[in-house]
């Protein structure tokens, strides 16, 4: 045996060129490419000779559900969400409202988000790496009620007993008390 000193300096040798001459008896091997695409999700059983080895197919992606509706209008609402793969014991579900990576469970609310249309993607990945993502926009409501024709006039002064008064809206026509 010769030990050879490779690299890139200059005392070593930077390309080595080697030839093998191999028996007839070393050129047994087997191999074939399987498509698995093209088979149906489940048990198969696969066999070469003797060999014989079991693989699962998963081809198919996790189904997502929600209770959050497409258009729909929410003001205070539990958000439930959840992924389901025939195949896969776990699937890990993602969920991301107006860009940014929310945690589950969440709670929508009229507070807490602007007014307006709000966009929730959600994405699972079962076991085998399948991904589905579904796509829901849904509205929040302006809850927030408007002060209009307040007298006296903001900034002035009042010698005496002032009259107060004050036109509020709210635009969900909620009951208000003034």
């Amino acid at each position: 045996e010769t030990e050879i000193s490779m690299g890139d300096g200059t005392t070593k040798v930077e390309i080595l060129y080697v030839t093998f001459q191999l028996d007839e008896k070393n050129f047994n091997a087997v191999r074939y490419d399987l498509d698995t695409t093209e088979l149906a999700d489940g048990e198969h059983t696969i066999t070469s000779g003797e060999k014989t080895a079991t693989v699962i197919v998963d081809n198919t992606a996790p189904e997502i559900t929600t209770n959050i509706e497409e258009g729909a209008l929410y003001r205070n609402h539990e958000l439930e969400v959840s992924a389901s793969d025939e195949l896969s014991e776990t699937t890990e579900l993602t969920a991301v409202l107006d860009g940014e990576v929310i945690g589950l469970p969440y709670t929508i609310s009229a507070e807490t988000l602007e007014a307006g249309t709000h966009s929730l993607v959600l994405t699972a990945t079962d076991e085998a790496g399948n991904v589905s993502e579904k796509t829901v926009t849904f509205e929040i409501p302006e809850e927030n009620a408007s002060a209009e024709s307040t007298s006296p006039d903001d900034g002035s002064t009042v010698h005496g007993d002032p009259s107060l008064s004050v036109n509020v809206t709210d635009p969900t026509e909620d009951q208000m008390t003034v």
